[in-house]
């Protein structure tokens, strides 16, 4: 069995420990991802990582650089409101004055446009904060590995 020196780490060390662990919450984050079933290509490369080698700690952040990306990105990790208090589907809130219904609507999906009057909506999958939570649960688990695999 290998042993672990004893000591501090220097930043270099720990540099190289963060990176390791930061590239496991992204493998975890597009194992999630692949696991919920929607087309999560656009979103595989969303998770940003910054490691901080002063405190020891890694910065996580979901970024497409694309602006209605991330609003969708946002819906997938915290759902889009349907399971709150009142349990309703989502529909637009403004009527028709010639016919007095509803207003359809829209989205584009894969080229084509969809038109809806209503839309169940969908649950929160929290994908990248299962990722990021269980990173943190097995932090020291995976320091120790990552330091025998490295040899630090």
């Amino acid at each position: 069995m290998t042993r672990l020196r004893s000591g501090r780490l220097s930043y270099v060390e720990r540099e190289i420990l963060l990176e390791r662990i930061g590239e496991e919450a992204e493998k975890r984050y597009r194992q999630n991802l692949t696991n919920t079933g929607y087309k999560g290509y656009w979103f595989m490369d969303a998770f940003k990582f910054i490691p901080d080698v002063y405190n020891f700690e890694n910065y996580y952040e979901l970024d497409t650089g694309n602006t209605e990306l991330n609003k969708i990105l946002g819906y997938l990790e915290y759902g889009t409101g349907l399971y709150g208090k009142r349990k309703r589907m989502i529909q637009s809130k403004k009527i028709s004055k010639k016919t007095g219904q509803k207003l359809l609507l829209k989205f584009e999906y894969e080229g084509n446009w969809i038109f809806k009057r209503k839309v169940k909506g969908i649950k929160p999958g929290f994908m990248f904060t299962k990722a990021v939570e269980s990173v943190r649960n097995e932090w020291e688990t995976l320091i120790r590995r990552f330091r025998l695999e490295e040899g630090i």
